[in-house]
C-alpha cells in the first residue's frame, strides 16, 4: 500500500520545500531567479527541484539554518543524497519516506515486546499499523515524519528496556537512539520529556539509579542536540517568521472540530473539512480509544500503562494547552500528534487481542 501510486497524488507545499532543500539552493534565491515577471519554462523550474551538481549538503544544512531552523537536518540531507543517487521524481523523492515507514513495522513489535512480553500484540499493532490511513499518508509523504515515527519507537523500545533491565550500557544506547530523533523533529523533545515523566512516575519520583540513568542519557543527547539549538537562536528572526502561523487563534469549537477531524484520521481515509458532519466519526473512535485506555490502565501492570499514557498525553497536552492557554492552532496540525497515534494503536491493539 506504501509503494501505490507514489507519482498520483499532488506534490505540495511542503514537498516541494523538501525538493528545494535537497537541490541545495535556498528560497531567496529561487525567488529572485523565477519571480521576475515573464514566463518560466518548465526546466528552469525544476533546476531548483533536483541537486544542482555545483551544491553540496552543507548547502542544505545552510538553507535549512537560516531559513527554516526549526526544521533539524537529518531528513533533509538524506532526502539529498537520495536524489543523488536516484533521482529527484516524485516517485524518487517519494520512495525514500515509503521505503523508511517500512522500518516502523518491526520497531512497533519490538516496542510491543519490551512493553507486553507477547506477540501476538506485536503483530496486531504492526497490522493497525501497516493500514491506518495515517501512517500510509505520510509514509507517502517527501517529509521527515515517517522517520520520526520509526525514531519515536526505536527510543521508546530502547527506553522501556532501560527501566527494565537496569542496565547501565542500555541508557548509552538510548543516549545514542534520542540523537537522530532530536535531529530528525523538534517536538522529540515532547518524547524524551514524556519518557522522563514516565522513569520519574515509575520511581515514585525518587532519585533512584534508573532516574540518574534517564537524566545521565538526556543530557548526552540534548547536549549533542546544541548545536542546531545555537542555530535557531542565532536565526531565531526566521524561526519566529516561518512559526507565526501557529499563533494565529482559532474559536473552541473550531478546534475541537480539527481535533476531531485528526482522531478520526486513525481509522478513516476519507479527506473532509473540519466543518463537514463526517467530523462526528471522530466520536465511535473516541469511544474506542477510551475503551481500549481504560481496558490497558485495569489488564496490564503499571509499568506498561504509565508509558502509554505518557507517550500518548505529554505531547497531546504540549500541543493543546497552548492554544487553550494563549491561542493559537499548534495542535490543529495532524502530523505533530505521531507520538500520540503510536500510544493509541498500541492500547488499541492490544484491547483487541485480549478483550
Amino acid at each position: 500500500m506504501r509503494f501505490t501510486n507514489l507519482d498520483q497524488k499532488p506534490y505540495w507545499h511542503d514537498e516541494i520545500y523538501t525538493s528545494l532543500r535537497a537541490s541545495g539552493y535556498t528560497a531567496e534565491e529561487a525567488i529572485q531567479a523565477l519571480y521576475h515577471g515573464q514566463m518560466i519554462d518548465v526546466e528552469t523550474l525544476l533546476t531548483y527541484q533536483r541537486p544542482a551538481p555545483e551544491r553540496t549538503a552543507i548547502d542544505t544544512l545552510t538553507g535549512l539554518a537560516t531559513e527554516e531552523p526549526h526544521h533539524p537536518p537529518l531528513y533533509y540531507v538524506m532526502a539529498r543524497f537520495w536524489a543523488e543517487w536516484f533521482g529527484s521524481s516524485i516517485t524518487a523523492m517519494r520512495s525514500l519516506p515509503a521505503l523508511i515507514s517500512l522500518l516502523a513495522l518491526p520497531a512497533m513489535y519490538w516496542l510491543c515486546w519490551e512493553l507486553f512480553a507477547s506477540p501476538m500484540v506485536g503483530k496486531m499493532a504492526m497490522a493497525l499499523l501497516a493500514i491506518s490511513p495515517i501512517y500510509i499518508r505520510y509514509a507517502q509523504e517527501a517529509r521527515q515524519y515517517s522517520l520520526w515515527v520509526v525514531l519515536i519507537l526505536v527510543s521508546s523500545a530502547v527506553l522501556v528496556r532501560a527501566v527494565r533491565q537496569k542496565i547501565a550500557v542500555n541508557w548509552g544506547v538510548y543516549a545514542i537512539a534520542m540523537i537522530p530523533a532530536l535531529y530528525c523533529h523538534l517536538l522529540s523533545v515532547l518524547v524524551v520529556l514524556g519518557h522522563g515523566v514516565y522513569v520519574l512516575a515509575i520511581e515514585r519520583f525518587r532519585l533512584s539509579r534508573t532516574v540518574l540513568g534517564y537524566l545521565l542519557a538526556s543530557l548526552i543527547g540534548m547536549v549533542w542536540f546544541l548545536p542546531w539549538v545555537g542555530i535557531a537562536w542565532i536565526n531565531q528572526t526566521a524561526l519566529v517568521e516561518t512559526t507565526a502561523w501557529m499563533k494565529q487563534p482559532l474559536p473552541l469549537p473550531t478546534l475541537i472540530r480539527f481535533w476531531g477531524v485528526q482522531l478520526s484520521r486513525l481509522f478513516v481515509a476519507w479527506h473532509f473539512r473540519s466543518d463537514s458532519q463526517l467530523v462526528y466519526l471522530a466520536i465511535p473512535i473516541l469511544v474506542l480509544a477510551m475503551v481500549a485506555l481504560n481496558f490497558l490502565c485495569r489488564h496490564t501492570p503499571r509499568s506498561v500503562w504509565l508509558f502509554i499514557l505518557t507517550l500518548i498525553g505529554v505531547t497531546a497536552l504540549g500541543l493543546v494547552l497552548p492554544d487553550l492557554l494563549w491561542a493559537g492552532k499548534r495542535s490543529t496540525n495532524i502530523r505533530y500528534f505521531f507520538p500520540s497515534y503510536l500510544g493509541l494503536t498500541i492500547a488499541i491493539a492490544y484491547f483487541m487481542t485480549h478483550a
